[in-house]
């Protein structure tokens, strides 16, 4: 039986999720990160962020299919609602990996 992906277990009748300790500990993580940059976030407002600049952004730790780790990302909202909104429309580039020739 599982829930939402996370198999369960019976022991002596009673039903427990059997969650990994990695994935907790890469969700504290992530959940530590978030914290910081929250505390942080003042410092940012005074950022002037336009349509079409590229950032390197951080996901964080995504569950399932979502983005996650740091990434680049183009800015693709207009600029009048990037001023006027805490939450910025991105699109996340691929990472290009160069390998040069010697």
């Amino acid at each position: 039986m599982t829930i939402i992906g996370i198999p369960l277990i019976t022991i002596k009748g009673e039903t427990r999720m059997n969650i990994e300790l990695e994935h907790t500990q890469k969700m504290l993580d992530w959940l530590k990160t978030k914290l910081y940059l929250d505390s942080i976030a003042k410092n940012a407002s005074t950022r002037s962020i336009k349509r079409g600049q590229v950032y390197l952004c951080n996901f964080g730790f995504g569950i399932g299919s979502e983005m996650q780790k740091e990434r680049p990302a183009l800015i693709i909202q207009n600029n009048v609602a990037n001023s006027c909104s805490s939450n910025t429309i991105v699109f996340r580039l691929p990472t290009i990996k160069t390998h040069y020739l010697v």
